[in-house]
């Protein structure tokens, strides 16, 4: 059985699923009973807008049983993995050619630790994950990264890891996080509002050394103005564009297809990059001065 068919079979499954919860069943029972894993019984519930019920709303006895239950399984070893129609070779050669448990997971539609599961059911050594071996990201570059108004998400995504150590990393140094969708503009010296510490580093600087300037000017081959179709600064007819993150595939093809229109156009263009910012270099700026 391949994904779609097996994700068909799930959504044929849903109603019974959510019928065996309301009359009483545990997940993990109606997972047994169904031969799907616990997880999908959760999507088929929450998809169907189905509360789910607390630990206290369950009998005394029903909650003996799963123990019962789960305890016999242990010994038995028995797990809910084996309750799920998995191609495990397929999986295996996936995770031997070097996709994360959690890459795997996506793929089917379960949970990494499943996967892990039934890797070590088939006796296959699990790898250390990439943040157990892996350099912590230097303080220094992810805080001047997540004050200029870059995400989690994102600075996760150019080190090659999760948000979460990201920001554990930051909570550590002392720095205090953003509730999500928050967006942090400042106010330049000049008076122009800013999206980021980065860009009111470049606007400062051009207002230092006496540069007139305007922010967020349409492309030059925009008849419409579009957001996404802005560049960060402009002066005279030379443009200027701050690319914030490196090695985000969405952002870096973003930033490849404006290249490649600003070469059409034969606009003149500088860009800046995070080390620029981080080191203090703004050489690529200086030849406005001559």
């Amino acid at each position: 059985m391949n994904i779609h068919e097996r994700r068909l079979q799930l959504r044929q499954l849903a109603p019974s699923l959510c019928a065996a919860y309301q009359a009483g069943a545990s997940i993990r029972a109606i997972g047994k009973q169904f031969k799907v894993g616990y997880a999908s019984v959760q999507r088929a519930l929450a998809r169907a807008g189905i509360p789910m019920r607390t630990k206290a709303e369950y009998p005394a006895q029903q909650i003996s049983a799963a123990r019962r239950q789960a305890t016999s399984d242990r010994h038995s070893g028995a797990s809910n993995v084996n309750y799920i129609d998995l191609p495990t070779d397929e999986m295996i050669a996936l995770y031997q050619q070097g996709q994360s448990a959690r890459q795997i997971a996506r793929h089917y539609g379960i949970n990494a630790s499943t996967v892990i599961e039934r890797m070590r059911g088939a006796g296959i050594e699990i790898r250390a994950s990439r943040w157990s071996h892996r350099t912590e990201p230097p303080i220094n570059e992810i805080r001047a990264l997540y004050e200029s108004g870059v995400t989690l998400v994102r600075i996760g995504h150019m080190y090659g890891i999760g948000k979460k150590p990201i920001g554990d990393r930051l909570k550590a140094a002392g720095v205090t996080l953003r509730s999500p969708g928050y967006s942090h503009h400042r106010r330049a010296k000049d008076g122009h509002m800013v999206a980021s510490h980065f860009e009111e580093v470049i606007d400062d600087w051009l207002f230092d050394h006496g540069l007139a300037h305007e922010i967020q000017p349409p492309c030059p081959w925009v008849v419409k103005v579009h957001r996404n179709q802005r560049a960060d600064f402009r002066i005279g007819n030379v443009y200027i564009e701050l690319w914030g993150m490196i090695g985000n595939q969405r952002y870096d093809a973003k930033r490849d297809a404006k290249l490649i229109k600003y070469r059409e156009c034969g606009a003149e263009l500088i860009q800046l990059f995070p080390h620029h910012i981080l080191n203090h270099d703004y050489s690529p700026l200086e030849r406005l001065l001559s």
